[in-house]
């Protein structure tokens, strides 16, 4: 697994890239918000540590609003498994219950989240999988095999990686 930093550094590293814009994680927040830097003409590279195919495999919740899909500008998913049209919610004794009349989508997360992906790499994104952020500054890197030191310069950086800590 690669590992990155994003400041300059006296170590020697195999790869050296520079972009604007640095995002940690891939997932709904992580996609979006490197789509949206991409689209307003930044030089965006997004990593993650899992490999491409498993960005979307998510333990967040599946249902999502159609307003909030609206709201920030994500077309309604192809990939929706079940439309509700409200939700009741209880208390949790029971006995207070409203609904909420919206319309909602239960979601495919994995087929969204790469829905997410290919529509920042579309908008010039560059994606780096099974990569690792390990710190804002330069630091010492696993020197297993099949560890890659890069180095990467931006001006900003991005946490979008839920729960996120660089590993120190």
């Amino acid at each position: 697994m690669p590992c990155l930093w994003w400041s300059r550094s006296e170590l020697r590293v195999s790869v050296k890239m520079r972009h604007d814009l640095i995002v940690v994680g891939a997932g709904t927040a992580g996609c979006m918000a490197a789509k949206t830097a991409a689209e307003g003409g930044l030089g965006v590279l997004l990593i993650d540590s899992k490999p491409r195919d498993e960005i979307g495999d998510t333990a967040c919740g599946n249902v999502v609003s159609a307003g909030d899909l609206d709201r920030v500008g994500i077309r309604h998913p192809k990939d929706i498994c079940r439309v509700l049209k409200g939700v009741k919610v209880f208390s949790p004794d029971r006995k207070t219950v409203f609904t909420i009349n919206l319309k909602h989508f239960v979601l495919n997360r994995r087929a969204f989240g790469q829905r997410l992906l290919s529509d920042a790499k579309r908008a010039g994104v560059e994606f780096s999988d099974r990569t690792k952020a390990l710190a804002e500054r330069a630091m010492k890197c696993p020197t297993d095999k099949t560890s890659i030191a890069l180095l990467v310069l931006a001006v900003i950086a991005i946490a979008a990686q839920i729960p996120f800590r660089f590993n120190r």
